[in-house]
């Protein structure tokens, strides 16, 4: 375990806050601290590059839409159409969303929710600016410096897109009003707008998700900086939650919180209004409780992937297209096993396929198998290449997690003797797949936390099974585990 000793200037970080003058930082890998800044430095610039295209991609959305509508209205009412476009539409949106905004309450709380990673990040990172020497921990000569440049960009990111979204939000509601009165004339354009709107919300959020995944890495790096003391009450003090609760004045955090009930002080409110109840009024209450409780949970479950059921669209929106590209891979393996015959001995087709999801329902895939061998029984195993395939393959959910898959395949079945058998493409014989898949949660501890792995069942019927030689079986059995 190496233990790196950071000096602090004699001088306090803030009015009334002194600090020891050493701080020992319990660090068990000697270069994590040269992780922790270029994985936070990583991190932001990728969020960064998405949110900017992100931005442009809905703005230029957005202006089209209004110049479609626009262009529409003068020839229909001019006047009408000069009261509600009496601005150069595109460069007012510009000019708002590309200001800075140098609260930084309102950078980390954007959107109107707070994001305790961001906050974390933020003040972790300025509370080692204030140590003398933290940028060059490991050699890392100005790495600190510029790890907070891309965050503070990222930040700023937020606060333009926050801008962007706030703008299309209150314009959407002033055309809507406007041309309320020419019936569904425009209903075309106002449900492009919703839509662009919407879609850019949620691609926002799910690049906020990835960036707010806290990685080993950083895991690592903010355990052993809680270790200081000094960093403990940094955080309490300067965090943005601790802002929202006024915990960073001199007065004590009990009086900081003074005029919150506590959930004791609800119990108890609770308590002595029943306690003059009868027992019929209780059991009313009770019912009304669970009735209410039930209402509550039927909300939540119709609304599962909203934020804000006032947020909610008029259309049905595609999970997948706010989802980045490799969001949308899902990788397998799966095990194909064939019992010995007069041509070929006990073989495992072992499989590795990646399947691109088009909607929520349905996706395609390709995918590549090895056929090992088995040789003769169990005491005498003898391991060979008996051939490889080539697969593509739909899926397509029929029912909770049934899917209905097909798909057609390339089989070589010969031994691999060498490179040069594998450009030879005589010989291959075809397979035409039909059949359904039954997928299944694995276990918590085989799950990754951003991605769901599965266990899965499949069961094919090989049409062109009587075209192979020698003929092989009709009836095809995998399991496999996508994650």
């Amino acid at each position: 375990m190496l233990c790196t000793s950071i000096t602090f200037a004699n001088k306090p970080l803030r009015r009334g806050y002194p600090l020891p003058a050493t701080i020992m930082i319990l660090n068990e890998d000697s270069t994590l601290s040269n992780k922790y800044y270029r994985h936070v430095s990583k991190k932001a610039s990728v969020f960064s590059r998405r949110a900017e295209k992100c931005n442009r991609k809905a703005i230029r959305k957005f202006s089209k839409q209004e110049r479609r509508i626009r262009k529409r209205l003068f020839e229909i009412d001019s006047a009408v159409a000069k009261q509600v476009f009496n601005h150069p539409g595109d460069s007012l949106l510009q000019s708002r969303v590309t200001s800075k905004v140098p609260n930084k309450l309102s950078v980390i709380n954007a959107g109107g929710r707070y994001n305790a990673y961001l906050d974390t990040l933020h003040n972790s990172l300025s509370f080692l600016s204030k140590v003398p020497g933290a940028g060059e921990m490991g050699g890392n000569s100005g790495k600190l410096k510029s790890t907070m440049s891309r965050v503070d960009l990222a930040e700023g990111k937020l606060a333009q897109i926050d801008q962007a979204q706030g703008y299309m939000k209150e314009r959407q509601v002033q055309l809507t009003e406007a041309l309320s009165k020419y019936g569904g004339s425009f209903s075309k354009n106002l449900d492009g707008i919703k839509k662009n709107t919407y879609y850019f919300k949620e691609r926002i959020e799910n690049y906020k998700q990835l960036w707010s995944h806290p990685d080993r890495i950083e895991t690592q790096a903010l355990a052993a900086m809680n270790k200081i003391p000094e960093f403990t009450a940094f955080m309490t003090r300067n965090s943005a939650l601790a802002a929202l609760f006024n915990l960073s004045s001199t007065q004590s955090n009990v009086e900081s919180l003074a005029g919150l009930q506590t959930r004791d002080q609800v119990t108890r409110d609770m308590q002595q209004r029943l306690s003059g109840a009868s027992a019929q009024d209780k059991l009313a209450l009770n019912a009304q409780m669970q009735d209410a409780q039930a209402q509550l949970k039927n909300l939540k479950d119709k609304f599962a992937g909203s934020k804000d059921a006032g947020d909610m669209p008029a259309f049905k929106p595609k999970e997948m297209k706010s989802k980045t590209f490799m969001q949308r891979l899902e990788f397998g393996t799966n095990l194909q096993f064939s019992k010995s015959s007069s041509f070929f001995p006990s073989t495992s087709a072992i499989a590795g396929q990646v399947a691109y999801k088009l909607s929520e329902k349905a996706a395609v895939g390709v995918g590549a198998a090895f056929n090992l061998g088995w040789g003769a029984p169990i005491k005498h195993l003898q391991f060979s290449s008996q051939g490889y395939s080539l697969r593509s393959f739909m899926e397509y959910k029929i029912k909770r997690s049934f899917f209905v898959t097909g798909g057609f395949e390339e089989n070589r079945q010969t031994e691999i003797q060498s490179i040069a058998v594998l450009k030879d493409w005589n010989g291959w014989s075809k397979s035409g797949m039909i059949g359904i898949e039954k997928k299944y949660k694995l276990s918590s501890s085989a799950v990754d936390s951003r991605r769901q792995a599965q266990g899965t069942l499949v069961v094919l019927f090989d049409f062109l099974h009587n075209t192979h030689t020698p003929p092989s079986s009709a009836i095809v059995f995998r399991t496999g585990y996508n994650f």
